[in-house]
């Protein structure tokens, strides 16, 4: 009886440290709750693309234009989040595809922090495909984990039969200055 007491409890502790480990990217252990919601507020201000036309690329911090971004708020979630010994911090959100109520969206991507909230030299290094939240957390880990080890995400690249990262692709681009992705050549 003790052998099989035993056997299982091993068999617990393997299977819960093969668990993925998103836990140590969880905002929460770097930020407050206010905080994280002012964070991820700022960064849909930059990464949503179906803003109404009367929002631009100009106008999108302008107080007028705050109640669209926080009307949109609920359909993204903040989900990692890592600051570097330089304090860049490295962020992992999702969204609901558009179209597509049960499928999602990760996009990564850096930031440093600055008063307020302020997101100053901000990037989305990446974007992925649509796909089911299950598939997208398991996938999203594994992208995020990479990016934030400075490892090549090449292997996620280009490749539709995998599909995690749709942009950036041989075709798109992210502008820096823009804060946007951009077509870099024609099909």
């Amino acid at each position: 009886m003790n052998r099989i007491l035993v056997f299982f409890s091993l068999l617990i502790i393997v299977c819960a440290s093969c668990s993925t480990n998103d836990e140590q990217y969880n905002p929460k252990n770097i930020i407050s709750k206010p905080q994280e919601d002012s964070i991820l507020l700022n960064i849909i201000k930059y990464t949503d693309e179906h803003r109404p036309d009367s929002i631009n690329l100009e106008n999108r911090f302008e107080k007028k234009n705050e109640a669209f971004f926080k009307g949109i708020l609920n359909k993204y979630s903040l989900d990692y989040l890592y600051k570097d010994k330089d304090g860049t911090y490295y962020y992992f959100i999702y969204k609901v595809a558009r179209g597509v109520d049960d499928m999602y969206v990760g996009i990564g991507g850096k930031f440093k922090l600055g008063p307020d909230n302020q997101l100053q030299d901000f990037e989305e290094s990446f974007r992925m495909w649509r796909m089911l939240h299950k598939d997208l957390k398991a996938k999203g880990v594994e992208v995020y984990a990479d990016f934030i080890n400075n490892k090549t995400l090449d292997k996620y690249m280009n490749n539709e039969k995998i599909q995690y990262i749709e942009f950036p692709n041989d075709f798109v681009g992210y502008d820096k200055n823009k804060k946007e992705w951009v077509a870099t050549k024609l099909r």
